[in-house]
């Protein structure tokens, strides 16, 4: 039985349901609250008094860490905080005997443990270079179900890639094409997210900004942008688009992923024909410098998207005459390619 979601992902009624015990990474903190929402006045004053670990910042509140919270002795889930409340739906629970076996079925849509490393392979080789949004990722240290998650992402990905055409099955299947095997792994990713078996925010924010470069048949870019708008929503739930307030060692993971959803909203823009999503005058200059940290091929990647930027504009509905009239400069790419310090990248990662 093909593993398939409950609900269509071209609108709204597809955005995850946490479970209620909601895990949270150590370096994640749970949200970010902006001073123009009114919360943000109780927050500050409330929390501040009741807990050592919120913080104030100049335009909000950082609700701080959150621990672990397994299942009562009785069998009852504790009690959620009011944060968590205010963020958390409704968890949908796997109750039925056919939520189970969907379930079972997603758990087990995964290569066999030698294809997967060289699908993985390919993925870590050809297009972590350039979007490294699973850089350097410790999956060991992640529960089953958001390892499996991140693990059929890669597949997601690295499947378009014409070496792995002999590879692409499942435990006991034989070899699928390209368009069956990712729409498997995808109605299996969309069920994990409906089901709200991903219950950390940072991987959460990662598949859904994997699962934006999928697109299961033509005319159907709106599946697209209803991710990318997620990873969006995400990263601003997380903050990472001002930075985290204290400078800890994974500081830099936080910047990255940011880079990643910054540049992923721009090619959403420029293929499906949407508004862009972050604006730079909500950005933290924290963030903006951040881009000299990155690896050379991202660092590159980076400024390519940050001419398309430049591009995007000329075509907005009130962009200026003179804009019109003027165009943006095209740089010449050589160029790019020295302002990132990528002159040492291979060039199968430069496409020569």
């Amino acid at each position: 039985m093909a593993c398939s979601a409950p609900v269509e992902s071209t609108g709204g009624s597809s955005v995850p349901h946490p479970i209620s015990n909601e895990r949270v990474s150590e370096d994640n903190h749970l949200r970010f609250v902006g001073n123009l929402s009114p919360e943000a006045s109780f927050l500050a004053t409330r929390n501040r008094a009741a807990r050592g670990d919120d913080q104030r910042a100049e335009v909000g509140v950082w609700l701080g860490h959150q621990i672990d919270r397994p299942a009562a002795t009785d069998g009852h889930l504790g009690a959620k905080s009011n944060a968590e409340e205010q963020i958390d739906p409704t968890p949908i629970p796997l109750s039925t005997a056919g939520d189970l076996q969907m379930h079972r079925e997603c758990m087990s849509v995964l290569p066999l443990e030698d294809e997967f490393g060289l699908i993985s392979n390919v993925f870590f080789s050809k297009f972590d270079p350039i979007f490294p949004i699973l850089y350097e990722e410790d999956f060991e240290q992640l529960e089953e179900a958001e390892a499996l998650a991140l693990k059929q992402c890669i597949c997601l990905i690295a499947a378009l890639d014409p070496s792995l055409k002999s590879h692409l099955r499942f435990h006991t299947d034989t070899v699928m094409s390209q368009t069956e095997f990712r729409s498997r792994i995808a109605k299996a990713l969309e069920f994990s997210l409906y089901m709200g078996l991903i219950r950390d925010k940072m991987v959460l924010l990662q598949v859904s900004t994997l699962l934006a470069f999928y697109v299961g048949k033509s005319g159907s870019s709106e599946i697209s942008s209803h991710y990318c708008a997620q990873a969006v929503q995400l990263s601003q739930t997380l903050g990472l688009h001002l930075g985290w307030p204290d400078e800890g060692k994974n500081t830099g993971k936080s910047h990255r992923i940011f880079w990643c959803v910054w540049t992923l909203d721009r090619l959403n823009a420029a293929t499906n024909g949407r508004p862009t999503l972050i604006q730079g005058q909500d950005m933290d200059e924290r963030v903006f410098s951040s881009i000299s940290e990155q690896i050379p091929s991202f660092r590159l990647f980076i400024l390519i998207c940050r001419f398309l930027d430049q591009v995007i504009a000329q075509y907005r509905p009130r962009a200026t005459l003179e804009g019109k009239s003027t165009g943006a400069v095209v740089p010449e790419f050589e160029g790019l390619v020295r302002e990132a310090r990528a002159t040492e990248v291979s060039s199968p990662i430069m496409g020569e």
